[in-house]
């Protein structure tokens, strides 16, 4: 355990905190340092989930609102309902490079499972080698790879671009 600890602490970039996940959603530096768009509403997941909910009735098939919904349990603290709802978007979209990101990320964060994260991020790579995406994908790739022999080492030639 200490060794995932540590994968995922050097792959946060030193801000994983143990139990919770990556620190301080509300720091605008943070989300530039990780390249993420900073929404000053995404505190708001309690509030957004019936509306991503209603939104799939009326559209059960729609893969990226399927995965927001299950971004969003994840940022309550729901890892297991996040992983079941990006399994609703796979079965809709099984090449959805949004939802296989996502799903190493609650894999890595919420479950401190390397191997299911290692193996949902070379899919990105591999489906969508040119994608914002597979390139956040290849560097938590490394991250596990430099951490732990064995994990996150490239799948295939795409997956070393």
């Amino acid at each position: 355990l200490a060794k995932q600890i540590a994968s995922l602490d050097h792959l946060s970039g030193g801000r994983f905190i143990f139990g919770v996940g990556v620190a301080n959603k509300t720091d605008i530096e943070e989300f530039r340092t990780l390249k993420i768009p900073y929404l000053p509403y995404a505190e708001r997941y309690e509030q957004a989930v019936p509306w991503y909910e209603a939104a799939l009735e009326l559209n059960a098939k729609d893969a990226n609102v399927s995965t927001d919904l299950g971004v969003a349990y994840y940022q309550m603290n729901q890892p297991d309902r996040a992983l079941e709802q990006f399994a609703h978007s796979l079965s809709v979209d099984p090449g959805h490079v949004k939802t296989l990101l996502n799903v190493g990320i609650v894999r890595a964060f919420g479950k401190q499972d390397l191997e299911g994260a290692t193996t949902a991020w070379r899919q990105v790579v591999d489906l969508a080698p040119g994608s914002q995406e597979a390139e956040i994908a290849r560097r938590a790739l490394e991250s596990i790879a430099a951490a732990h022999q064995g994990l996150g080492a490239a799948s295939s030639p795409e997956s070393t671009r």
